[in-house]
Parts: C-alpha cells; sequence; structure tokens
C-alpha cells in the first residue's frame, strides 16, 4: 500500500468517526426540543422529560464510545499495514536481486561457453606441445565449469528465487488480508453514520 492510499484511508476513518460524533450531538437537542414540545401540548411530567435527557445522553455516550472503539481498530490496522508494507518491500527486493544474479550468471554461462569453443579450435590448428598442452588444460578447465559448478550454481539460485518468490507472496497475502479488514471498518463506520442520520430524522 503506496503512503497516498494510506494517507487516505486515515483520513476517510476519521471523517466517519466526526461524522457519526457529529450527527450525534445534534440528535441531542433535537430530541430534546421534540420532547419540549409534547410537554407544551400534553403537559408529561418533569421526570418523564429528565428520563427521555437521560436516554439521549446514554445513547450518545454509547454511540461516541463505540465509534471511539473502532476508530483506534483503524489505526492499529493501518499501522499493521504499514509494517506489512515494509516487509513486502524488502522480499520484493529480495526477490529482484536473486533474479538479477540469474540474469548475471546466464551472460558468464553463455561467455564461458564461447570461451570454450575458441579453445577447442585452438586446439585443432596449435603444433607447438607446450601451447597445445595449456590449451588442453584450459579447456579441461572450462568443461569442469561447464558441467559442474555452473549447473550446481544454477540449482542454488533457481532454489533461493523460489524460496523468495514464495515469501513475497505470502506478504502480500497478509497485507491483502489487513486491507480487506480496514474496509470493512471503514464500511461500518459509514454504515453507521448513514444508520444514525435516517433514525434521528424527525
Amino acid at each position: 500500500m503506496n503512503v497516498a492510499r494510506t494517507a487516505m484511508v486515515r483520513q476517510a476513518g476519521r471523517f466517519f468517526v466526526y461524522t457519526l460524533a457529529s450527527v450525534a450531538l445534534i440528535g441531542g437537542p433535537r430530541g430534546y426540543a421534540q420532547t419540549s414540545q409534547k410537554n407544551e401540548a400534553g403537559a408529561p411530567s418533569e421526570t418523564a422529560i429528565m428520563q427521555a435527557l437521560l436516554v439521549e445522553v446514554r445513547q450518545l455516550r454509547e454511540a461516541v464510545q463505540h465509534v471511539a472503539a473502532v476508530d483506534v481498530h483503524v489505526q492499529l490496522v493501518l499501522q499493521q499495514m504499514q509494517l506489512e508494507q515494509q516487509q513486502m518491500n524488502r522480499a520484493s527486493s529480495r526477490l529482484d536481486d536473486i533474479r538479477k544474479q540469474i540474469a548475471d550468471f546466464s551472460s558468464h554461462e553463455v561467455e564461458l561457453a564461447s570461451n570454450l569453443q575458441r579453445t577447442e579450435a585452438r586446439l585443432t590448428e596449435e603444433q607447438d606441445p607446450k601451447t597445445v598442452k595449456e590449451l588442453q588444460e584450459e579447456q579441461a578447465q572450462f568443461k569442469e565449469w561447464m558441467t559442474q559448478q555452473l549447473p550446481a550454481r544454477e540449482a542454488q539460485l533457481r532454489a533461493q528465487e523460489a524460496d523468495a518468490a514464495t515469501l513475497l507472496q505470502n506478504e502480500q497475502n497478509k497485507w491483502q488480508e489487513l486491507s480487506d479488514q480496514l474496509s470493512a471498518l471503514t464500511q461500518a463506520l459509514a454504515t453507521e453514520s448513514t444508520g444514525a442520520q435516517e433514525g434521528r430524522r424527525p
């Protein structure tokens, strides 16, 4: 997750929190006004008025506490996502580095094969015994590299590549799980905010 998206989601989460709290605060005076109107029309007792106000205050407090708890959860998930993003970046860099080594290795392998061919071509033309012996030793060294050391190194790099790719995929899956949690939390905040507005309409 990049920094811009993280900041955007954090702002959205806080927006929903403050929206829901604002709706609850607005609802309090409105409920009191409606109760006062009924008092004038139906002349209810002061006890009934106080009970209505207490219910309103209790509902407001519960709504604010719940939204605050969800907001804390949102912030924790965002922090976890930032840490997981760092893990993803490291895993991705590791995989890129190994693949670069494989590419360099392939180029080196081609170069060795070309050197072997040149050495073998010179052997067919060389007449000097000393030079022939040197070329034969060189040929044997190239063949050892081509048949033993290079295949072993390639197998090692391929194994490292597979491990690094698996690690990166695991980190991406963890990040996606956190992203889904964040989406669910922000959606819950949006739903509660909408429900609170509709529930307090006269």
